[in-house]
């Protein structure tokens, strides 16, 4: 992992919030001994190069909101500006999870060889149905998400 000791942007003394995630979010993907090294970069989670530099994630994700963390979207296998945003915890509950498919919310059912739509409402999984399509079922899913929490809901399609 690359030693940023001589970088001098001041953000690392004292740590601010936006450091102390860009630095966690490196020793999860890069650093072996980090222990949920095994949940991101073991499995593929990888950073694009623009962010090796703080100065870069700065500039690209602004300042951290109040009780907010940074999450990945649609659980993309990168951090990037494209994939990231601040999210605050409903936000995150309601994007994480297993990834099955290519969409939140969206099984392949080997069984019955057709798509899976899930939603988890108030700790309880709703069947919402199965369809021909990875798309369908995500069509289902968001339509579901929204009714359940309104227009802050994450949805496969904006």
């Amino acid at each position: 992992m690359k030693n940023t000791a001589g970088i001098k942007h001041g953000e690392s003394k004292p740590k601010s919030p936006e450091y102390i995630t860009w630095a966690g979010m490196r020793q999860r993907c890069l650093n072996k001994n980090h222990s949920a090294y095994r949940l991101y970069g073991k499995i593929g989670v990888k950073i694009c190069p623009r962010w090796n530099s703080f100065e870069n994630f700065l500039e690209d994700m602004g300042r951290r909101p109040e009780g907010f963390s940074l999450d990945r979207i649609s659980g993309s296998k990168t951090y990037s500006k494209a994939t990231c945003r601040w999210a605050n915890q409903n936000q995150q509950v309601r994007s994480s999870g297993p990834r099955k498919g290519s969409f939140k919310g969206v099984y392949f059912d080997k069984f019955t060889k057709r798509w899976r739509s899930t939603i988890k409402i108030n700790g309880k999984n709703k069947a919402i149905g199965r369809f021909d399509s990875d798309v369908e079922a995500a069509r289902a899913y968001d339509n579901e998400a929204v009714l359940a929490w309104g227009s802050d809901a994450f949805r496969n399609f904006k």
